[in-house]
C-alpha cells in the first residue's frame, strides 16, 4: 500500500491525467448508453404509435424510423381481403 501511495504522489500530473482519462471514458460510456436507450425508446414509440397489431413493409426496409415503405394500393387491397383485417392504411 505504501508503494502505491508513493507512486501516486511522486508524479501528481500523471495521476491527474490518469484520473481525467478514466473519468472521460466513463462519461463517454454513459453518453453512449443514454443514446442507445433513447434510440430504443424512439423505435418503441414509433411502432406502438401506429395503432396496429401487424405492420407490413416493403422488402428491404429494415429501419422503421428513417425509411418509408411505399406499398401500392394493390397490396392494400390484398391485405384488406385477409380474414380478420378491419383496416389497412398505406
Amino acid at each position: 500500500m505504501i508503494v502505491i501511495a508513493r507512486q501516486l504522489l511522486s508524479d501528481p500530473l500523471r495521476t491527474l491525467l490518469t484520473i481525467a482519462a478514466m473519468a472521460a471514458v466513463v462519461a463517454f460510456i454513459l453518453i453512449l448508453e443514454g443514446f442507445n436507450a433513447g434510440l430504443l425508446a424512439q423505435m418503441r414509440n414509433t411502432v406502438m404509435g401506429r395503432q396496429g397489431d401487424l405492420i407490413f413493409s416493403q422488402a428491404g426496409i429494415f429501419n422503421m424510423i428513417a425509411a418509408r415503405s411505399i406499398l401500392s394500393e394493390y397490396v392494400r387491397a390484398d391485405i384488406e381481403k385477409v380474414p380478420g383485417v378491419t383496416e389497412a392504411h398505406p
